[in-house]
Parts: C-alpha cells; structure tokens; sequence
C-alpha cells in the first residue's frame, strides 16, 4: 500500500517531512526531502502532473546534461495502484519500472546528454481517471529508496503538523485522538469549534489499513465527508457557526483484527490551504532552473465556482519567451489553460488535469488574453490562478 512506500523512505532517511494539500502533494514534499537528504545540492528540475484513465499513458521531456545526476519519481493517487514508468533517449529505453509499484523511483548518472522522454502508464485506476505527477531533480549523487517499515501514525502526526506550521506558524494544535478499530466499525469524537476560524482535519491509519473515512457533521448536518481519500483523508473548513461538531472516522478496510487510526485538528485565523502557495513556490524554482533571467510577469489569484473562468488581458512583447501556468486548489481537479489574440487560440493546454502549462515565444507584441476556465471543482467554488513569466529561454518544448 501507498503508506509502507512513504515510511520506508522516512524511516531509512530520518528526515523531517511537510504535506501539501493532498496525497500527491506530501509525496512530492516526501521526495524533495528524500533528495535533499542524500544531495544537500540537488534541485528540483521538473514537475509535471497527469490525470490519466486506466489503459492511458502521460508523457513529459527531461532536458538531461551529462554527468549529471538525475533522480525521477513517479507516484498516483489513493484510487490508483499500479504505473508503470519508462524513460528513453531517441527511442531508446534507458529506464524502466513494470513491477506492479504506485511509486517508481529511478536515480543515475547521466552519460549522454539530450532530451529525455518520461512516460507513465496508469495500469490500475479504480476511478474513472486517476492522478499522478512526474518529478524530476538534477543534482551530484545518486539517491536510494531503500528502507524498512516503521510505526506510520508518528511520522504522519509530524507530516501534517509541519505543514500546518508552515502555513501558520501561529496555528493551534488540539489535542491528537488515537483508537483502534475493525473493519467496519466507526467511531465519533465531538470537538468545539468557533466561527469564524479556519481548521485543519486529518485522519491516518497504520500500515495494516489502506482505506479510512472522514466526515464532520453537527446535528443531522453533513459538513463534509470524505470517502475515497483512501487511508489519509484531510480537508481545511472555515466554520460559520459556534458549537459543539462530530467528526466521526469510519475504517473500511483493514487487514487485521483492528487497525489503529489518530485524528489531528489544527485551528487557526487564517485560510490553512497552501495549496497554491506550494505550486507557484515550485513554479517559480522551474522556470529560474531553466532560464535565470526571467522575471514573474504577474501572479493573478481568485476564486470561481465550477463553469466559470478567470479571464486576463494582458501585453507582451515579440521575441520574448512567455510561461504560462494555471494552478487552482485541492478542491478542484480540472481547469483549462488558452492564450488568444483577437479571438483566435494561439496555444492551450486542455488536458483533463489541475496544472495545465506551456511556453511561448511571442511572434508579435500586444494585446492578448489567458482565459481559465473552472471545469471540475467539488465544493462551492475553488481557488484558482494564472502565474506568467517572462525570458529568453523555453521552459516547456511543444
């Protein structure tokens, strides 16, 4: 299962880890931590996220130096428990995993330089489509994955408090709520909250369990369930009303007699959804890695509820070379990103994922406009934005 790969990297390395916003985003801040543990040096080169049907294959270019040292992961979600990943040079397979892992992992020492093709196959996918990403780091030393097991819930506590600090160093931790249960059954705690403030909910179970619930709820009202986060579903809610909730956790699949599971609950004044923060953060270090000449032309932040787009006029200049990146939050898993001039498409990326990107050189200046539409959002309405660039240098090859 998902966690035993997550520990053994944990445990062998003794390193401290953060989460994100959800599972694939703790395994992405997992694998920085894993790579910079073994390569203080190392630095991330490339991420790319895929949302593939089982059967489908996502592809992304790794531009490789020689005698560098590359380190490729790949990982999918809790519906997904099978990708097979291959990378190849001119048609030439120089890596490849086919062993029935959701997290293949290859690390080595480039001897040819070139462009590099990275493939993942969703090979099992239990939901109509699955997510996964591509990370790619560039450093000096090769990094081993290898580990053994350990008690999962500590490092978990620590995975989700780290985040929580990060977002709000101020943020309040309440007291951590551990049981045991089997299949099947549920148990409920009930838990104070203040209008007003924003919380942060987790639930994580041990090695022997690979499927949890999560719900809140006050009085017969359901505030938000969660029922195929697989075994670490956690959400931000701000509440709007004072009063005694139940949150109420629900074990659906556990290997043993009894699987024990720990609730966490952080409470703070501010929006503990970071999950933006984290993706221009990253966009950021992509485009200076391959252009360090190319400034942040404009980061544009709102919120649409599904159906609607954010759309954004803009000038830019002929020659230059312009990075387009949509990013919207946990909540929302498909957004389109166009850039037009005078009505005509001019480039897009309408792939059925959540970070849609390109780069473009400008064949003339003026007057264009990036539109996003919200395609796929499960609340009411999500976080979303458009983050440009400006430079010299293609980030993204078509």
């Amino acid at each position: 299962m998902k966690k035993l790969a997550l520990v053994s990297v944990l445990a062998a390395l003794s390193v401290p880890a953060w989460a994100a916003d959800s599972y694939l985003s703790s395994a992405q801040e997992i694998n920085r931590n894993t790579v910079k543990a073994a390569d203080a040096q190392a630095r991330q080169i490339q991420l790319r996220h895929l949302n593939l049907k089982a059967g489908e294959t996502g592809r992304t270019t790794l531009n490789v130096q020689a005698g560098k040292t590359y380190t490729v992961f790949g990982d999918c979600d809790t519906d997904c428990s099978n990708i097979d990943m291959t990378v190849s040079l001119n048609g030439t397979e120089v890596h490849s995993e086919r062993g029935g892992s959701d997290a293949p992992v290859f690390s080595w020492v480039a001897d040819k330089s070139g462009a590099y093709q990275v493939e993942v196959l969703m090979k099992d996918c239990s939901d109509s489509r699955c997510r996964a990403h591509v990370q790619a780091f560039e450093g000096t030393q090769v990094v081993s994955s290898g580990g053994s097991g350990g008690d999962w819930l500590p490092e978990a506590q620590k995975v989700n408090r780290n985040k929580i600090l990060e977002a709000d160093p101020t943020a309040v931790e309440r007291p951590i709520f551990t049981h045991s249960l089997a299949e099947d059954e549920k148990h409920s705690e009930t838990v104070q909250l203040t209008a007003g403030k924003y919380y942060a909910f987790f639930a994580d179970c041990d090695t022997e369990c690979s499927d949890i619930d999560l719900t809140l709820s006050r009085g017969s009202q359901t505030i938000r369930s969660l029922t195929d986060s697989g075994d670490a579903p956690e959400f931000v809610w701000r509440a709007s009303q004072s009063g005694e909730y139940k949150l109420t956790v629900s074990m659906e699949d556990c290997d043993t007699d009894k699987c024990r599971y720990s609730t966490q609950i952080f409470e703070s004044n501010k929006d503990l959804d970071t999950s933006l923060v984290n993706a221009h953060k990253t966009n950021r270090e992509v485009v200076q890695h391959k252009d360090a000449s190319a400034r942040e032309l404009m980061l544009r932040e709102t919120r649409l509820p599904q159906g609607q787009t954010l759309t954004i006029p803009l000038n830019l200049r002929a020659g230059k070379v312009y990075t387009f990146y949509g990013d919207c939050d946990n909540a929302c898993s498909d957004i389109d990103l166009t850039l037009s001039r005078n009505g005509r498409e001019v480039k897009s990326d309408t792939m059925a994922d959540s970070v849609p990107l390109f780069s473009w050189r400008a064949n003339r200046s003026g007057a264009y406009t990036v539109t996003i539409p919200m395609k796929e959002c499960s609340t009411e309405d999500c976080a979303v934005s458009a983050h440009i660039f400006e430079g010299s240098k293609m980030v993204y090859e078509d």
